[in-house]
């Protein structure tokens, strides 16, 4: 097993999952990553496994096994620009049918450090995503200008895209992780489930 990495977007994976997977089945959890360089390639949306073979991992744990492997893996980069629009949509993808007798539920959890460049394509992405069972949360990792993410908490106001469209619900919940890192857990759930 690999060495645990320490910082902040450990610890907001490990605080905000440990919240979310008590309400996964079968703690099975698909991992993408995006805004890296990928074998010198920039990608906006990259599957992380935890070396498996599967397409998904294994509770928070998997999660965390999979960012260290990836980071200390020496063919990533950390780099711009800030694309949600496709991590958005790929997660809307694997929503399975709906089939009588049966509950599905998504929740697709995003940790950021930046400001959004795509934030039209994002917009439009959450107005689709808001027809479907999936909530989105977006957890913002450091003390960058948040703002945007705000504003697509859309909190007392209806999120439209920009032909007009209105989304069905608000379905994404923005959280500053700096507000609850070493704190409350039970702040940081509340939180975290306040729109899900």
């Amino acid at each position: 097993m690999t060495e645990p990495i320490n910082n902040p977007y450990t610890r907001a994976i490990t605080s905000v999952g440990s919240v979310l997977e008590s309400y996964d089945s079968d703690r099975r959890i698909a991992v993408w990553g995006f805004g890296a360089k990928v074998g010198g390639q920039v990608q906006h949306c990259f599957q992380i496994t935890d070396g498996s073979g599967q397409s998904e991992v294994l509770g928070t744990q998997g999660i965390l096994q999979a960012y260290a492997n990836l980071m200390r893996s020496g063919t990533i980069t950390l780099s711009g620009p800030t694309l949600l629009q496709q991590v958005i949509t790929t997660a809307v993808s694997m929503i399975e049918p709906f089939k009588a007798g049966e509950q599905h539920y998504r929740v697709l959890l995003i940790l950021t450090d930046g400001v959004i460049n795509d934030m039209e394509q994002t917009i439009a992405a959450i107005v689709e995503a808001s027809f479907h069972p999936i909530s989105i949360v977006i957890v913002g990792v450091g003390n960058a200008d948040f703002s945007a993410m705000e504003f697509l908490d859309a909190d007392g106001k209806v999120l439209k895209n920009s032909k007009g469209k209105a989304a069905a619900r608000d379905c994404v919940q923005f959280v500053k992780f700096a507000d609850f890192d070493g704190k409350s857990m039970t702040a940081l759930a509340n939180a975290t489930l306040a729109e899900i």
